[in-house]
């Protein structure tokens, strides 16, 4: 729709020289090179009013509402925020799709906040068996078991189980009581859309969305990649994928997946959908590595490795679970080390694996193999075993725990969400979330909770690991006033209402000056009720600010996180027993209590001193 704004605000100054629009047209392409070009400038259209109306429409209300409530904001909190935020801080603003952006990051503190932890014992094992029944490279194959049902939450029974596993250790072995597989398949990728980019950037390059977004329009200027911004899943039904298979079939990364697609007789692309914008993100044209800087080549990769997954067939797996039963062969040694024989049949050990019947689109991404911990990934080994096949136990070993909160919400998180609730669109979303960024509402912190700072390439320093989107005391006590008085300013449904009218005007339904009148009657009202607010609001709001460095301090002493230097001492530390863990993690637990469901926790939370 952007597009043909843009065609439209043209027409607006050239329109001296045009009597009419019946000798004004448009060309539509979604990359920039020669094929592309030439079919636009052959297929010229006529500009869509609609869809510029919608555009017009969608600015008009974003401009009016966050220039009055920011006005309000600024001018009644700002000097509040500068004494006891930042001192830098000089606007403080409001916006339709900024707002609830912010109020998911806040949701998720919210939880993390009311979470309460508890110990939990994992029983693990270790199982040997004939390399005749498993493919494993020494004369015996080694599984990794453990104890059906864990992490389990009675220290009790994990001891009795421990006591169990380690006697048949010694005096018996394993047997296998069943084994069951459970085929599924998991479905190839539709075509990549903005959404899909720049939630794979996230989690698999770390890349923030406004990064994602400026090499993808870099590698778009350059002619490499098609135009990145779309809401489409689907190709066109004339598009010509063999024209970029054979394009790709000599590179030396890919060119053998390629060539396997091109020697098909028929592609099919399949699943997603079209909405009438710019076609799917594909390769524009065959680079090599060397020809890119480093992050260009991950982003580019990741496109072509997308588009030929897209293609190929669904990936067929096996989920194989084996129950191994602890037998203790010498009765009278188990009744000797006090173990009855209900707690002997009790203990049932577990091994999972997932075997690859098909490989599919893995083929292009690779990657998916480890994520379903298929082919050996986290040291399981393939093995084929049966009902009656005797298994060596080993290295039993509790391994305690306590329960994890969630971590504060990531970037590819955050676009998700605001995907499945309509806030912002594939042109727009990046830059909300840099919006909250950029005015210090969240501090993007790594995984110790420690605010990310850009260091040069030369710097000495571990390197940061992790994105999560942090709260800061000033975007906590903004989404705490909001819910506490007027809840709709902030509620996703709202802007998702506001977007579906949007997309009616663009289809000709709706009429967008009536469209315009209803929703800005409503902020209208809503401005008017949160003013009556402000005094409240101002109190609020001045007692709960505080310097970031101290949040961030707070938290990482709510959550019990040690600095990298003490982390680093306590992996070489020895286990504890799943009674002494329990007392080690008692003396741990975090103080706070949790807030109402759904909302914000009490005030004792660090944000609110």
């Amino acid at each position: 729709r952007e597009g043909e704004n843009i065609a439209h605000e043209v027409i607006s100054v050239t329109r001296e020289w045009f009597e009419d629009d019946a000798r004004i047209f448009r060309a539509r392409f979604s990359a920039l090179n020669e094929r592309d070009l030439k079919h636009a400038f052959r297929n010229l259209v006529r500009p869509n009013k609609s869809e510029s109306l919608a555009v017009d429409a969608r600015q008009e209300l974003d401009l009016k509402v966050g220039v009055a409530f920011s006005r309000l904001l600024t001018s009644r909190l700002a000097r509040a925020a500068r004494e006891r935020f930042d001192p830098q801080l000089r606007l403080i603003s409001y916006g339709p799709c900024q707002s609830p952006t912010l109020f998911f990051c806040v949701q998720r503190y919210w939880e993390a906040m009311r979470f309460e932890p508890s110990p939990l014992w994992t029983l693990r094992a270790e199982g040997r068996v004939a390399a005749g029944v498993a493919r494993g490279r020494g004369k015996l194959a080694k599984l990794q078991l453990t104890l059906a049902g864990s992490p389990l939450t009675d220290a009790a029974a994990v001891e009795r189980a421990s006591k169990v596993l380690r006697s048949a250790a010694q005096i018996g072995s394993g047997v296998v009581e069943a084994v069951r597989s459970v085929p599924r398949s998991l479905q190839r990728p539709a075509a990549l859309n903005t959404v899909q980019l720049l939630v794979a950037a996230g989690k698999s390059m770390g890349l923030s969305p406004n990064k994602t977004m400026q090499v993808a329009e870099a590698l778009y200027a350059a002619g490499v990649l098609s135009y990145p911004r779309t809401e489409t899943s689907a190709y066109a039904p004339g598009f010509d994928a063999r024209a970029v298979l054979r394009e790709h079939a000599r590179h030396p990364v890919w060119g053998r997946t390629a060539g396997f697609l091109l020697a098909r007789d028929k592609l099919v692309p399949g699943g997603g959908r079209r909405v009438g914008d710019h076609d799917p993100i594909t390769p524009t044209r065959c680079v090599q590595r060397a020809e890119l800087k480093p992050v260009e080549w991950r982003l580019y990769e990741y496109v072509v490795r997308h588009f030929l997954a897209s293609l190929m067939g669904e990936l067929r797996l096996r989920d194989i679970t084996t129950e191994i039963r602890a037998d203790l062969e010498d009765a009278r040694a188990a009744a000797a080390a006090g173990i009855r024989d209900d707690d002997a049949r009790n203990v049932v050990l577990v091994h999972r694996q997932v075997v690859v019947d098909e490989v599919g689109y893995a083929a292009a991404m690779p990657w998916v193999l480890r994520d379903v911990r298929a082919g050996g990934a986290d040291g399981v080994e393939e093995v084929t075993l049966s009902e009656g096949d005797r298994v060596e136990l080993s290295n039993v070993r509790v391994e305690p725990s306590m329960t994890e909160r969630a971590g504060f919400l990531q970037e590819h998180e955050l676009v998700s969400l605001m995907d499945a609730h309509q806030i912002g669109t594939d042109a727009s979303m990046s830059q909300h979330i840099a919006n909250i960024i950029d005015r210090k509402y969240v501090a993007v912190c790594d995984n110790d909770l420690r605010e990310i700072v850009h260091r040069a390439p030369n710097d000495k320093r571990p390197r940061q690991i992790g994105r999560q989107l942090v709260p800061t005391p000033l975007g906590i006590a903004l989404i705490e006033n909001y819910i506490e008085r007027k809840e709709q300013l902030v509620q996703p449904a709202i802007r998702a209402q506001m977007e579906a009218e949007v997309a009616r005007i663009a289809s000709g339904e709706l009429d967008k000056a009536a469209v315009l009148d209803k929703n800005l009657s409503w902020f209208k009202r809503e401005f008017r009720e949160f003013s009556e607010h402000m005094p409240a609001v101002e109190a609020s709001f001045r007692e709960e600010l505080t310097p970031l460095r101290d949040h961030l301090a707070a938290l990482r002493r709510r959550f019990n996180i040690p600095s990298p230097s003490a982390r680093s001492s306590a992996s070489t530390s020895s286990r504890s027993s799943p009674s002494a863990a329990a007392r080690a993690k008692a003396t741990q637990r975090v103080s706070g209590k949790p807030g109402k469901s759904g909302g914000p926790p009490r005030r004792d939370a660090p944000s609110s001193r």
